[in-house]
């Protein structure tokens, strides 16, 4: 079954913005470093950080789909948000 993924505001779409922009700039205060149990099992070519309230979504996740920022040059991921399936 495909999932669809919401189209995000445009009041969302500019905090998503603001917040990469942050974390490109240094400011990590409203991210978390992803699990480093989880990535200890592969090498991970990148850094990736999760918003607060995706992290807590995904501590009991089953199937979902997340939406997420590739910043290229500095070579991390950031996961924004986290949508339920079914």
């Amino acid at each position: 079954m495909a999932i669809v993924p919401p189209t995000p505001s445009t009041e969302q779409l500019a905090e998503w913005q603001a917040l990469v922009e942050r974390v490109r700039q240094g400011d990590r205060s409203q991210v978390v470093a992803w699990d480093e149990v989880a990535a200890a099992r592969t090498i991970a070519s990148y850094r990736v950080l999760v918003t607060q309230l995706v992290h807590r979504r995904l501590r009991g996740a089953a199937h979902g789909l997340l939406t997420y920022w590739v910043l290229e040059p500095e070579r991390i991921v950031v996961l924004l948000d986290l949508t339920w399936a079914g």
